[in-house]
């Protein structure tokens, strides 16, 4: 099997550690290949072949991972489409709204990075919310930027909005995942703009009132929050649950009622079991490229 990688930075490494590690527990070879944007001493990957031009890429590839800039994915889709038949597509799929007509002949084929769904602790949201009529929620995920990238955040790409930075990308995920609970709602209001001193020239603010006409979500989101939150609270017809990613527990009507401890990459891990499932046993695609832009419709404001 050929792979090739294109971007190798934190998450594309994550995703290139536990690729390796999953083909191995399968027992399936594979030549990888990385195309980096310039030449870098890597002594991590000696084993995969490094290529720093488009020359040197291979006819057909078995696998594509995207994990370049946000703003570089669709050049790099319409670039490979034709080379491969599976992409792995980091989150946010794109920037910003674009037309994928020529892509959807392999929509299914497109998996859409969405990790959090496939947390342990998502499993049990999903009961919860299948279990119960739910007339609102309330979603948060705030952290501090400075605090949450290892280099200088103000030269990582969340910082640059030309690059695809920005909180109502970087933070997709809670959007992500209230689409696959929920769907897409009627209507939706939006705020997303730079309001902190973060020295940024990208969204630092998004926030959200989702209107599913049998209930309302609000989204919160933000870099320049001291206290790190990701959570969801959710009133029923019954109880008060609010389930947090963070500490993996979830709280009935104020008193935890169960703790779903897991590593941090055991769910990347789970994601990468999940998408080869998708190449190899023709699993169901549950974030396709047309489900991502969806997500995106919302996240930017449009819907």
């Amino acid at each position: 099997m050929r792979v090739l990688f294109f971007g190798l930075g934190s998450i594309g490494r994550r995703h290139l550690h536990n690729l390796k590690t999953v083909l191995e527990e399968r027992n399936i070879s594979a030549d990888i290949e990385a195309f980096r944007s310039g030449i870098k001493i890597d002594n991590d990957f000696t084993d995969i072949k490094m290529i720093y031009s488009e020359k040197e890429l291979a006819d057909y590839y078995d696998l594509v991972f995207i994990t370049n800039p946000t703003n570089q994915h669709y050049t790099v889709l319409k670039m490979l489409f034709e080379r491969t038949d599976f992409f792995f597509i980091e989150k946010p799929v794109f920037e910003d709204i674009r037309d994928i007509e020529e892509f959807l002949s392999k929509n299914n084929q497109c998996y859409v990075a969405c990790p959090l769904r496939h947390k342990k602790i998502y499993l049990k949201l999903k009961e919860i919310v299948a279990n119960n009529t739910i007339y609102s929620a309330r979603v948060i995920a705030s952290s501090y930027l400075p605090e949450w990238r290892e280099s200088d955040y103000r030269t990582s790409y969340s910082a640059k909005s030309n690059q695809g930075g920005g909180v109502e990308l970087d933070c997709i995920h809670e959007i992500d995942y209230i689409s696959d609970l929920f769907g897409i709602p009627i209507m939706s209001q939006s705020n997303i703009q730079k309001i902190s001193n973060l020295e940024i020239n990208s969204n630092d603010h998004a926030s959200y009132i989702l209107d599913y006409g049998d209930k309302v979500i609000d989204v919160h989101l933000d870099y320049y929050g001291k206290h790190t939150q990701r959570n969801i609270e959710l009133i029923s017809n019954e109880n008060f649950y609010k389930v947090d990613f963070i500490s993996n527990t979830i709280t009935v009507n104020g008193v935890v009622d169960e703790v779903i401890p897991e590593e941090r990459n055991d769910f990347y891990l789970r994601e990468m079991n999940y998408f080869l499932d998708i190449v190899f046993n023709k699993k169901k695609n549950i974030n396709t490229l047309q489900d991502s832009l969806d997500t995106l419709k919302i996240a930017k404001g449009y819907i």
